[in-house]
């Protein structure tokens, strides 16, 4: 019975969940994209102002194109997710995967806090001034209200990402020593 509450729980609050999560943080990715950004006196979505060596260096453009194979993973993984749990599997071999899954999940949440707060932290240049993509957010001159909520709620689901993690691989390593020590 234990085990069945534990494939019920990892495949809402795992596979559902994710699937939620990463389809939500693409919307909001796309959207901040497609955001009108004034910047050199030139209006242009910020799609476009990334790929304007220019005005940002290559490695921003790398990160933003990360952040979004990322999330695409996370989507690929809550469906992996959710077939395996709908199969049936050996108690020990559930045990592992729920642990592992759970180290993997925190390892490639860490990478992406670490590549949004590098993406933070990036420089435009304007015409006369450098400016760090978290002020061009907030700053009106260069970009509407909305950008700031729209960065702040793209970045949120990377709390939950690390909860789940911290949780499904303490639980999975927790009963998978119960169940060693079982046997």
């Amino acid at each position: 019975m234990e085990k069945q509450n534990i494939i019920k729980k990892n495949k809402i609050f795992g596979g559902y969940s994710f699937l939620i999560l990463s389809i939500t943080e693409i919307i909001f990715f796309t959207s901040l994209l497609a955001t009108p950004f004034d910047i050199n006196g030139d209006t242009k979505v910020l799609f476009l102002f990334l790929f304007d060596l220019n005005i940002v260096e290559l490695s921003t453009t790398i990160l933003w194109i990360f952040i979004l194979t990322i999330d695409i993973c996370f989507f690929i993984l809550g469906l992996y997710i959710i077939r395996f749990y709908s199969e049936k599997k050996e108690e020990k071999e559930l045990l592992k995967h729920i642990f592992f899954i759970g180290i993997l999940i925190l390892l490639i949440t860490i990478i992406k806090i670490i590549i949004l707060y590098q993406i933070q932290i990036s420089i435009f240049n304007d015409t006369i001034i450098k400016i760090v993509f978290i002020e061009l957010i907030q700053d009106m001159l260069y970009a509407p209200a909305y950008t700031f909520i729209l960065w702040i709620i793209f970045i949120i689901p990377s709390c939950y990402e690390i909860i789940y993690s911290l949780v499904f691989s303490g639980v999975g390593l927790n009963k998978y020593l119960t169940y060693k020590e079982k046997k």
